[in-house]
């Protein structure tokens, strides 16, 4: 804990170097071309940087002590992968030894710029989730009137702790949302302000790195600045007035302090609730239409509708009057925060409040039902376990006498794809075979390949497998969730095989 606060205090210290219009954080603990550690470096940034075109962020760690690598990378949320791994891959070549930074060769240095940050360090930030070093920036100098700065101020941080709310219980980590501001004598106006933490992150982690970022804005800008943004390792926050610096996707939903709809509703059907017989709220997630109609009688008597989607009043065949909450396929909020409601009404039983009745339930797949309904027909085995291409999907089709081609625009699921498809491009037959190394690894282990936790460690999860392979302790390796419901022979042929698929060299 020491050497972390140390290492915090170090880089909070350091002398920030602009390259290109980014902003460098960087010690002076070099390493040297060629050596052990810039290839942990190389073979982590490519993964990373993979990742984060596919999510917008990625954590993850390389190799061995002393030449261990951390890494964390992030890309605005609305960035398009294809341009997020880009500027990724430019920010990594300025630190990498190419000569445009003053941070070049540096064991720990961190990137930031307006649409993407970065951090690579031989220390071991990730455990305790740390955003140093933190940037902060002011983007707009203009003040508002002085009469108003402070009334300003609370709506800033209002907005501000909307987005950083919402951030934090979304899947992804990431929100963005408007304000409304007028003054005396002034036009209507528009705040806006965006919050995003690395996916990673848990809920509560998120947000309470974005407290600290909040807290460190108002320490460095003092009041009335038009925007500020402050960056980070592992979060980032933004307001501008009258300036919509993000684009809003289909995917996002924008947070408003016009309105307060979804807020709103909660309160009503409580009351509702109240005030008539008791009804006992179901939570049903994949229910078709057909199903729901047995219990509503019609769609006509809705309740109402929140973030989730639509709430029936229903009556079982025992008389039973129940509330049904179903989630929408064009629900603005996620399954994740769907859960979450079910979790804290599950723990709370008062005469006035809603009892859950019944969620839907959904146990961990075993070995044999997962390893029968995964889809990877495009690449087949034959008796020698040899891997065959039989759909080569990696957006062209390769002339009989070539081997290898460079791509002009990355096409596949990011996270899957061979790192030197993903970092320059080059695209051969062996694509494919690793992006199926990839899937069968996360299958046997349950892990994402993108990193996890263990024992106080940051892993990725093919440097995880490949060690305890070598220190043939494989059999840590397999999903603890499959009891004793598997052949070890046969799944350690399965992980041969996906080892097979994902190693650097033939």
């Amino acid at each position: 804990m020491s050497n972390l606060l140390a290492l915090a205090i170090l880089l909070l210290s350091s002398t920030p170097v602009p390259t290109a219009g980014d902003q460098s954080f960087c010690n002076d603990a070099p390493y040297k071309r060629d050596s052990t550690y810039m290839s942990n470096l190389r073979s982590l940034a490519g993964a990373l940087i993979g990742d984060a075109a596919r999510l917008h962020s990625a954590t993850g760690a390389a190799g061995k002590d002393p030449d261990r690598v951390y890494g964390a990378v992030l890309c605005r949320a609305d960035s398009a992968g294809a341009d997020c791994a880009r500027r990724l891959r430019d920010a990594l070549a300025a630190i990498d030894g190419d000569g445009r930074s003053p941070c070049a060769l540096h064991r720990d240095v961190a990137v930031y710029s307006e649409l993407y940050q970065l951090r690579f360090s031989d220390r071991n930030f990730l455990a305790n989730f740390s955003n140093a070093p933190e940037w902060v920036d002011v983007t707009n100098p203009d003040l508002v009137p002085l009469a108003v700065a402070a009334q300003f101020d609370e709506r800033v941080m209002e907005l501000l702790g909307a987005v950083a709310d919402a951030a934090a219980g979304r899947p992804g980590r990431w929100a963005v949302g408007e304000a409304p501001w007028s003054s005396s004598g002034d036009r209507d106006r528009t705040v806006y302000g965006l919050a995003q933490c690395t996916w990673d992150m848990p809920p509560d982690h998120c947000r309470a790195c974005l407290d600290g970022v909040m807290a460190e804005r108002r320490r460095k800008i003092g009041s009335g600045k038009m925007g500020t943004a402050v960056f980070g390792a592992r979060c980032t926050l933004r307001y501008e007035m009258d300036l919509q610096f993000f684009n809003v996707t289909g995917n996002s939903k924008m947070v408003s302090l016009r309105k307060k709809k979804d807020r709103a509703f909660f309160i009503i059907a409580t009351a509702y609730t109240s005030a008539v017989p008791l009804y006992t709220l179901v939570f049903l997630a994949a229910k078709r239409l057909e199903e729901t109609k047995k219990t509503t009688s019609h769609p006509k008597n809705i309740l109402g509708e929140g973030g989730f989607g639509p709430v029936y009043k229903g009556v079982f065949p025992d008389g039973q009057e129940v509330a049904i909450k179903r989630l929408s396929a064009r629900s603005r909020q996620g399954l994740i925060e769907f859960k979450n409601e079910i979790q804290i009404i599950a723990k709370l039983q008062h005469k006035n409040l809603v009892r859950l009745l019944d969620p839907i339930r959904q146990a961990s797949l075993k070995w044999k039902r997962r390893i029968k309904i995964v889809d990877a027909s495009n690449i087949l085995l034959d008796s020698d376990l040899n891997p065959k291409i039989s759909d080569f999907g990696m957006a062209r089709i390769f002339p009989s006498d070539a081997t290898q081609a460079t791509a002009s625009r990355l096409v596949g699921t990011y996270g899957y794809m061979a790192p030197e498809y993903v970092s320059d491009g080059l695209l051969s037959i062996k694509s494919d075979v690793f992006s199926f190394g990839v899937l069968l690894l996360e299958i046997i282990s349950g892990k994402r390949s993108s990193g996890f936790q263990h024992n106080g460690e940051f892993y990725n999860l093919l440097e995880y497998a490949w060690e305890l392979w070598k220190d043939r302790r494989s059999n840590e390796f397999i999903d603890q969730s499959f009891g004793d419901d598997y052949e070890m022979e046969e799944l350690m042929k399965y992980l041969a095989v996906a080892l097979l698929c994902v190693q650097e060299k033939q």
